[in-house]
């Protein structure tokens, strides 16, 4: 709501856009009722806004138990390659952290609202193609691991 041009014009670019929630609360600590009406508000915004209806949620930190899962009525992507870009802003260790953790299947989670994430992306894409990796989005990566997504159901990565 806040970048309704940034939102058009990544999804005009052709990434994949999904749903993260609204309000990046834990949605471990909300109640049923609370987890689906998030998820309502931001995927009827992400509607109203671009025209798309996102089908993946990453869950706001990660954090997945039972009621979560069952409220989700989409598949969940959480990740196997953690930078700690948000707690170490150093573009170095954070480039160092994603090539030496990197993997076939990998997911990395990385946050574009630091400018040292920025900063190192360039050189991560360099050194990984540079051995063999490919980059492409989530439902890419499933589909080319043969993985149907599920409703309901967590992902960390799509390993061999």
């Amino acid at each position: 709501e806040k970048m309704p041009d940034m939102a058009k014009r990544v999804a005009k670019e052709g990434h994949e856009v999904e749903t993260h929630s609204l309000r990046h609360a834990n949605l471990s600590q909300m109640n049923r009722e609370g987890v689906i009406a998030d998820l309502e508000q931001s995927r009827q915004i992400m509607k109203d806004m671009i025209g798309i209806d996102v089908k993946i949620l990453r869950p706001p930190y990660g954090a997945v138990n039972d009621t979560v899962k069952e409220a989700v009525n989409m598949p969940m992507i959480t990740w196997g390659v953690d930078p700690y870009d948000w707690r170490d802003k150093d573009a170095g260790l954070i480039k160092d952290r994603v090539v030496d953790a990197s993997y076939d299947g990998a997911i990395v989670l990385m946050h574009d609202i630091y400018s040292t994430t920025a900063e190192a992306i360039p050189w991560i894409i360099d050194e990984l193609r540079g051995k063999g990796f490919e980059f492409v989005t989530v439902e890419e990566l499933a589909k080319k691991k043969g993985i149907v997504l599920n409703n309901g159901d967590l992902y960390r990565d799509f390993a061999s």
